[in-house]
């Protein structure tokens, strides 16, 4: 099996919100996308395991 194309990350000019400067990841279109990209490194990562580990 391949492995998944990590995602493209957006720049600080093609986000919303002033405080984020990098690495917000774009919607996903399917469930397994999203769910796949808890593996990969961006701004969310951190917070998404952090709350994952006390639930486990």
């Amino acid at each position: 099996m391949a492995s998944p194309k990590a995602p493209r990350l957006l720049r600080v000019h093609q986000v919303p919100e002033p405080g984020i400067l990098s690495g917000y990841r774009p919607p996903r279109s399917s469930v397994s996308q999203c769910l796949l990209s808890v593996f990969h490194m961006n701004n969310e990562t951190l917070n998404v395991w952090t709350h994952l580990g006390p639930a486990g």
